[in-house]
């Protein structure tokens, strides 16, 4: 079975709404088949948020591997961040993703690709990754070593994961072995890291 995170060209052909209410806001999106967590807006991505914006706001925020889009709108709209920019290899996805930018009245800057490859030029404040784990561990890696390369002096990374799928052996992983990760949270069965070079 094809996974989410991949080269989909499909159209937008039927959507699907869901809503993300908070105290602080009230989001709606488009989703649909073929992206990550099209019923709802997924634990993972809510824990990662609310992490996010405990911390010093950024510049430049990159939303690397944003599927339709929640991490980096919710954070646009909370004014965390001056300029949202957005990552997916899935053109289906950001399809979805424009359209959630005009729903919820953001400007965002859109970037197709795979990771680092698509944005070797650009350079952030922060970024935020909810890995697409059904792509595999390579491919994750591949998104953590590469969005790191972007960050600027100082900036941070900040990465969810199921504890079960593997969020404390990421740690482990002689692919990472160079980086460091402090726990800023858990919940809900998810961990939240902020990442950075030795």
């Amino acid at each position: 079975m094809r996974h989410y995170y991949c080269r989909n060209w499909e159209p937008v052909a039927e959507t699907r709404q869901v809503h993300w209410e908070t105290s602080s806001w009230t989001l709606a999106f488009h989703t649909a088949s073929g992206v990550f967590s099209k019923s709802r807006v997924d634990p993972g991505t809510k824990l990662l948020v609310r992490e996010i914006l405990k911390e010093e706001p950024a510049d430049d925020f990159l939303d690397l591997a944003c599927g339709y889009g929640p991490v980096g709108i919710a954070l646009g709209c909370c004014g965390w961040s001056n300029r949202i920019h957005f990552c997916d290899v899935n053109f289906k996805a950001l399809r979805l993703l424009k359209m959630n930018l005009e729903r919820n009245q953001l400007k965002g800057w859109i970037h197709c690709g795979d990771g680092a490859e698509a944005l070797s030029e650009s350079r952030f404040d922060a970024i935020g990754l909810n890995p697409p784990i059904r792509a595999g561990k390579e491919k994750v890696f591949g998104l953590i070593r590469g969005g790191l390369k972007l960050l600027r002096p100082g900036g941070r990374f900040y990465l969810v994961m199921r504890t079960k799928q593997g969020a404390l052996r990421l740690r482990k992983a002689p692919a990472l072995a160079n980086l460091s990760f402090f726990e800023m949270a858990k919940g809900g069965g998810y961990r939240v890291f902020r990442l950075k070079n030795h």
